[in-house]
């Protein structure tokens, strides 16, 4: 890992652990609301710019992922397909079609990590890599899910959480690894992997705070 790359992990694990800290003492203030749209914005940045930006096969990613997950989402919203009935607050900011533009970047941030680890554990085969990599989607996403609904970021119409919800993240998840390795997309395994877990701590901590 490079001088430049430790700095970048050492700060966001600082803001992250701030955001702990601040949830375990004085709950989900204005502060926090507030921020939350911003820090996923310059998460998103620092892993964006991890990446080969030179190659426009990246950029062709970076665009098309974005477009297709937010589109995906802005029809589950209207819909409930493919992953249920629910609906955003506004604290995730900016919306159209009450689809916070941020969460295309949330879906860049996830599978971008999730491969990233998948590639680090040592998997060069594609089904093993791609199906490990969507595994990983679906961990974060079966932590995530309570902890978003206590933080009101969304929330389900129904009783409990739908296991279609989960199923399509994994399939989601399959696809974007696919794409991954298919346009054979070179991506720094240290950042993207390190922000994974730092993730996955953050939503287990709400869960357990909340």
């Amino acid at each position: 890992m490079k001088k430049n790359e430790i700095i970048i992990i050492i700060i966001l694990a600082i803001l992250f652990g701030v955001a702990i800290v601040q949830h375990a003492t004085n709950g989900q203030d204005d502060f926090l609301i507030k921020a939350t749209p911003w820090f996923l914005l310059v998460v998103g940045i620092i892993l964006i710019l991890s990446l080969d930006l030179i190659n426009k096969k990246v950029w062709f990613w970076l665009i098309g992922i974005y477009s297709i997950t937010w589109g995906i989402e802005a029809v589950g919203t209207a819909t409930g397909w493919p992953f249920g009935n629910y609906s955003y607050s506004n604290i995730l900011g900016f919306a159209l079609a009450n689809t916070p533009l941020i969460i295309g970047i949330n879906w860049i941030i996830v599978s971008l990590g999730a491969y990233a680890l998948a590639k680090f554990v040592g998997l060069k085969k594609i089904i093993p890599l791609i199906i490990t990599s969507a595994v990983l989607t679906l961990l974060l996403d079966i932590v995530m899910e309570p902890a978003a609904v206590k933080l009101d970021y969304w929330q389900w119409n129904t009783d409990s959480i739908p296991l279609q919800n989960y199923v399509s993240w994994f399939l989601i998840g399959l696809l974007i690894a696919y794409s991954l390795n298919k346009l054979k997309i070179k991506i720094n395994k240290w950042v993207p992997g390190l922000i994974f877990i730092m993730l996955l701590i953050y939503f287990l901590s709400i869960n357990i705070i909340y």
